[in-house]
């Protein structure tokens, strides 16, 4: 009946199925099945808005721009897109699938509210003559006039105008105009010049045409494709005349031949469908056949895929797609995992959207349909971009401008929907912090698993990690192999039990891992496979392209005089094993030693005691590679900017981090339970309650928060009508709408759903409970070295050492002196604020276009334009 489209087994999978597994096997831990949200939590129909800057924007309904010279542009509520009640008689117009200057391919969907009954209404795009495109509602705030609602297509790039005239018996004449930027589709809108060298991999697309040779035509330099639509059902079993399963077809590397709940590609999906397709339940209720259709096309230059229910052969083959009443008007977001350094388009599959989640190369993160339900089979959208996953670049700017545009796409092409849930693992958890805390209200609520809250607080750890392991590794002679060698590098004289008190975690290789694969990430000119060899950064020239994560964000960090981006991490000042020599399993001639060595990172990304780096160093100097200093004016621009996750508005959406235990899991270890607490830490700090956010710890899994995430979205939608569509924060609406469900909770025992209160470990005056005493939570390097749980202080103030900071620890004279001449400026003050913090962090920010760069960032304005009331009218004549 057609082509096989495998659930494939990826390097997160072929790690957490026989670990998990095996732990939960030891805790007589069943996986779960999630519940469904009944019928009584359905959502309002309206739709969700889109966000201002938080923190420092004006209130709802108060003039922007030129509004004092009578354009009648007003400031719009962050989340509800529109600036609160109308004076009687009044208008307003809006963009509801996007912000008016973040339009993006020549079409928007515009809604004007305050219309009267019987008022005659006629809406022009640059003076053409739209009406026809739009059709009334009731209003989505429940106001007693009606909403008009249409797409407005069209529209040329750049600088466009949207009129709106209603007029009758009962409030006269009234108009307002709307300004409107409409961007390409190839972007950029607000993530700054494109990153060049660029190389399209639309070519690697396996499923283009399975079975033949062809591949998608690029149009563009911009890697576009033309848009392109396959459908695929869910296997009950193997069909008779199915054809078999290749296991040398290079889209099928891991599929055993004959399972059943594979998807299957629908080489006719108007022809009777095949009898051993399943059905699937939505969250309504309803049966339907478990048929996905799934499009694929390039937005931002991203390969873009979307799967919803359908039922093409019901539909027929001559009718238009239109999108099924299976679909209950909620999206999915697939975010994806890793970090990588850009350069390239990326690439998916189709399985992006029919399963659960996504792996660093943008494959599925699935252990099959029976473990997992598939977001889609439930009813909801589902979306990925090659874009929207961190393995193909890390840049939190460009991912949350990639999925504004991928919503705006799914509003215009789709529908207007209630609300979108993020969904991903550890840099897809990333992804949803990092844009709810910076580019609010495009996300509406996140599931982070196994997360992370930043990119550039991250960092320390591999960095910390590489500088760690070589000195682990110093007792055989200076210049060891840094690699994968576990035995090379536990055999050495630091202990184990030493090198997981430095380090802070549970097992050595938790380090040996953030060395092995991402510490490369900073280092000049290592990781440039999709640079052209011709560009790449020569050492011996100091020129051409470096492969980095810093140079992948220039755009944010800056350049030094050489053209290149610094590595945003200091280590200045951090004593590498202070909680190791306080609770004395190291000595302090090991303190020493140990702070003496580390070092720092050269500007080419090398440690002092690597094979590679330029200057060799003697383990016997009293003096070795300088420790890592970072300008204090890039320390305030990180936390100004919002690259350090917890200073903007993340108190004003619901999240349940899920913190699965997979602590012991080599290769996964590095998400370490301490991960998830950072931020429920940072939210604590900043807004003095956490109410809205929730860790789910133990052995639990995204799927299994789903329902919980949906009642609690749904429950703030009705929070938001109820309140008028207008607030100047929306911390109480989340606070008042979370379900039971949504505190923190441990799950120990998963026989159903059976969640153990959770005590955050540390809290003072809390004992130990249950999920503690099974998973225990460990630290960071930085933690470790006496720094907070927060783990995000970039650059530490420094003090002299004093010898009551080191209770029960006896210096000699000579080791004292030792100690400050390490730290000839003073070592870290963690209980002051780090160098550059800011109390609050901007939001909404703008690095330009192609077109028009901008060296400082500039707030994105969200705004609709007003009529004058006829009152005012009135009182003018």
């Amino acid at each position: 009946m057609g082509t096989r489209l495998t659930m494939r087994m990826t390097t997160w999978q072929r790690f957490v199925r026989p670990h998990v597994l095996v732990l939960a096997v030891i805790l007589v831990v069943p996986m779960m099945v999630p519940s469904t949200p009944s019928a009584a939590a359905a959502a309002p129909t309206h739709q969700t808005g889109y966000i201002e800057p938080m923190i420092g924007s004006v209130a709802p309904g108060s003039p922007v721009g030129r509004a004092s010279r009578g354009d009648g542009l007003v400031a719009a509520d962050p989340f509800t897109g529109t600036a609160g009640p109308l004076v009687e008689g009044q208008i307003e117009v809006a963009a509801l699938s996007t912000r008016a200057s973040a339009v993006t391919g020549g079409d928007v969907v515009v809604g004007i509210r305050g219309v009267a009954r019987d008022d005659t209404v006629t809406v022009t795009a640059n003076g053409r003559d739209v009406t026809a495109r739009f059709t009334a509602e009731a209003d989505p705030f429940g106001a007693a006039t009606l909403h008009a609602v249409g797409l407005v297509d069209g529209l040329r790039l750049g600088r466009n105008r949207i009129t709106a005239v209603a007029d009758g018996a009962t409030h006269g004449r009234r108009s307002a105009t709307l300004p409107v930027t409409n961007h390409p589709t190839t972007g950029p809108v607000f993530s700054g010049p494109h990153q060049e060298p660029f190389t399209c991999r639309v070519h690697d697309l396996d499923d283009y045409a399975p079975g033949s040779d062809a591949t998608p035509d690029v149009l563009d330099e911009d890697c576009s494709i033309e848009t392109y639509v396959r459908w695929y059902y869910l296997s009950e079993a193997p069909s008779a005349d199915e054809p078999p399963v290749d296991p040398a077809d290079p889209r099928m590397p891991d599929q055993v031949p004959g399972d059943a709940h594979d998807w299957v590609e629908l080489t006719d999906p108007y022809e009777p469908y095949p009898p051993n397709m399943a059905t699937t339940v939505t969250t309504d209720g309803e049966v339907v056949p478990a048929i996905a259709r799934v499009e694929t096309s390039t937005i931002n230059r991203g390969i873009t895929r979307v799967a919803v229910l359908d039922d093409p052969a019901a539909r027929g083959p001559d009718a238009p797609f239109e999108v099924a009443g299976s679909w209950n008007r909620r999206v999915v977001h697939n975010w994806g995992a890793s970090c990588g350094i850009g350069r390239q388009q990326g690439i998916n599959s189709p399985n992006e959207v029919l399963s659960g989640g996504i792996d660093a190369g943008g494959e599925a993160l699935d252990v099959g349909p029976e473990v997992f339900r598939p977001a889609v089979l439930q009813g909801y959208l589902t979306a990925h971009s090659s874009l929207t996953a961190f393995g193909t670049h890390c840049n939190q700017v460009l991912s949350a401008e990639t999925f504004m545009m991928v919503r705006e796409h799914l509003t215009e092409d789709y529908g207007r929907h209630e609300w979108v849930m993020g969904n991903g693992a550890s840099g897809g958890a990333i992804q949803q912090y990092t844009t709810m805390n910076m580019y609010p209200g495009l996300l509406d609520g996140g599931l982070p698993l196994v997360s992370f809250p930043d990119v550039v607080t991250t960092a320390m750890s591999p960095v910390d990690c590489r500088l760690l392991r070589q000195v682990f590794q110093l007792a055989n002679g200076p210049n060891p192999t840094v690699g994968g060698d576990r035995e090379l590098w536990t055999g050495r004289r630091w202990t184990v039990e030493q090198q997981n008190a430095i380090t802070g975690h549970a097992t050595p290789g938790i380090c040996e891992d953030w060395d092995a694969m991402f510490a490369d990430l900073v280092v000049a000119d290592r990781g440039c496979g999709r640079i052209p060899v011709e560009l790449r950064y020569s050492r011996e020239t100091r020129s051409g392209e470096r492969c980095t994560l810093q140079d992948n964000l220039r755009h944010y960090l800056g350049v030094g005089d050489e053209g290149y981006a610094p590595i945003p991490v200091d280590n200045v000042g951090v004593q590498y094993g202070l909680q190791a020599l306080l609770d004395e399993v190291i000595s302090v001639d090991d303190f020493l030693e140990l702070n003496r060595l580390v070092g720092g990172l050269d500007d080419e990304g090398y440690g002092p005691w690597d094979p590679d780096a330029r200057e060799q160093h003697d383990p016997a100097e009293p003096t070795v590679q300088p420790r890592m200093s970072m300008a204090p004016d890039l320390a305030k621009k990180l936390y100004g900017h919002g690259f350090v996750t917890g200073r903007g508005a993340l108190d004003q959406a619901p999240i349940i981090d899920v913190n699965l235990y997979v602590d012991p899991v080599p290769v996964l270890g590095f998400h370490d339970q301490v991960r998830g607490y950072m931020a429920a830490d940072r939210i604590e700090q900043a807004y003095g309650r956490r109410e809205t956010h929730a860790i789910w710890s133990g052995v639990v899994f995204t799927n299994d928060a789903w329902s919980t995430m949906h009642a609690w979205l749904d429950g703030l939608e009705d929070q938001r009508a109820a309140a008028g569509g207008a607030s100047n924060s929306w911390t109480e609406a989340v606070v008042a709408s979370r379900p039971p469900q949504g505190e923190d909770a441990c799950v120990v025992t998963t026989a159903g759903y059976a969640p153990v209160p959770l005590a955050a470990p540390g809290t003072a005056g809390q004992p130990d409970m249950p999920c503690e005493q099974v998973f225990r939570v460990g630290a960071s390097p930085r933690i470790a070295a006496g720094g907070p749980r927060t783990e995000d202080v970039l650059k530490c103030r420094l003090t002299a050492p004093d010898p009551a900071d080191y209770p029960a620890v006896k210096f000699t004279s000579e080791q004292w002196a030792e100690l400050t001449r390490i730290f000839p400026d003073g070592v870290c003050d963690f209980s002051v604020p780090g160098v550059g913090e800011v109390e609050r962090s901007q939001t909404w920010l703008s690095w330009g276009t192609d077109a028009e760069p901008l060296d400082e960032p500039e707030p994105i304005t969200h705004f609709v334009a007003r009529s004058a009331s006829p009152a005012d009218h009135r009182g003018a004549s």
